[in-house]
This record gives structure tokens, C-alpha cells and sequence, in this order.
């Protein structure tokens, strides 16, 4: 079984590669909400989580992550008109997801501390 600092070496490790890779994008941290249980306090203890290349959007108060996959993202925020044959959903359905203004970026997760 890997210990703390091995499992944060990895993540750390993988988050420069991706920074290297890509330094012209963003890095957007997301935390998990166990991190933060209540507001009693000024900072938080957290861990590093897992990175990766992602496009987002922020929509109907949530965040939108290109890889939660295109139709689950159109069900959510599209509806598709009645009268469109059934061979083009499809291509509508692309069309309109990816007219959204994505944000590319490095996402990295911030869990709770091991």
C-alpha cells in the first residue's frame, strides 16, 4: 500500500508535467467538499488529488466538464426542437455544446489530507 507522501509525490508530479506541457492554460483547483465541513475555521487542510487536461464551464450554478461527455452536457442545458429529423440530432446536439464558451485549463482536484 502506498503512504501519503508517495501518493503525493505522483500527484505533484503529474500536475508539473501537465504545467510544463501547457504553460499557457490555467490552473484551476477544484475541492472536494468534505475538505470544507464547516466555516468555523480560516484555512483547511487538504491533499493533492489527481490533474488533468479538461475544457469547463460554469452554467445553471454548476461546473461543466468537456469529458462528462457531450450528450449528458446537452440534456442539461439544451432542449432539441421537435421538428429536427432524427438523422441530425446527433450533429445538433455537437453543434450546440461545442458553441459554449469552454475554458481549457489544468483541473486539479484537492481532496481531503491522507
Amino acid at each position: 500500500m502506498k503512504n501519503a507522501m508517495d501518493i503525493q509525490k505522483r500527484n505533484l508530479l503529474h500536475l508539473f508535467g501537465l504545467i510544463r506541457q501547457n504553460p499557457d492554460l490555467p490552473i484551476v483547483p477544484m475541492v472536494n467538499y468534505e475538505v470544507v465541513a464547516d466555516d468555523c475555521a480560516l484555512y483547511w487542510m487538504a491533499g493533492w488529488g489527481d490533474a488533468r487536461i479538461d475544457s469547463y464551464i460554469l452554467r445553471d450554478d454548476r461546473i461543466w466538464y468537456l469529458s462528462d461527455g457531450k450528450e449528458e452536457i446537452f440534456e442539461n442545458l439544451f432542449e432539441l426542437p421537435i421538428d429536427i429529423p432524427k438523422e441530425q440530432e446527433e450533429k445538433f446536439m455537437e453543434d450546440a455544446v461545442d458553441s459554449l464558451p469552454w475554458i481549457k485549463a489544468i483541473i486539479v482536484k484537492i481532496e481531503l489530507p491522507n
